[in-house]
């Protein structure tokens, strides 16, 4: 397991933290095998801290959920998701009707031993600053020769 950066998390969502710490491989030009991170995520609340690490994050997949979080902040209802293959890391994002959100958590080192759940509340004012660290993460990691074609 990866030691948690002594620097400020690349996105940080209520209780979860994740750091960006370089492609897996930087040397791949295509969307697929270019594409993932090796990241250290960290969830930690009311004495439960669980941190996993790895190439578990594509950029693709934060890409979706920049682009969820921006329909929610437009609109101030529905549900923003990071759609995640890996099973070590899910992020989902309801918002009620008052701009309250309730975020989820899944996150685990280990998932054939382990199930790890955190349910934490948001004010709608952050989603602004997700979508800001998410872009940043995508200007720094996706490069122009295999982005995915929409």
């Amino acid at each position: 397991m990866k030691i948690i950066p002594e620097r400020e998390p690349d996105i940080k969502c209520g209780i979860l933290s994740i750091w960006v710490l370089h492609l897996q491989f930087p040397e791949a030009t295509d969307y697929w095998d270019g594409g993932w991170l090796d990241v250290v995520a960290h969830c930690s609340d009311h004495g439960a801290s669980v941190t996993v690490s790895g190439s578990i994050l594509h950029i693709g997949e934060i890409r979706t959920w920049m682009d969820e979080l921006l329909k929610m902040d437009d609109t101030l209802q529905g549900t923003a998701s990071l759609p995640t293959i890996e099973p070590n890391l899910a992020v989902s994002l309801e918002c009620n009707e008052r701009g309250q959100i309730t975020g989820k958590c899944q996150i685990t080192p280990d998932n054939l031993r382990q199930i790890h759940e955190f349910i934490f509340d948001i004010d709608q004012s952050y989603i602004k600053g997700i979508v800001s660290q998410c872009r940043t993460v995508l200007r720094t990691y996706e490069r122009c020769d295999y982005q995915e074609k929409k």
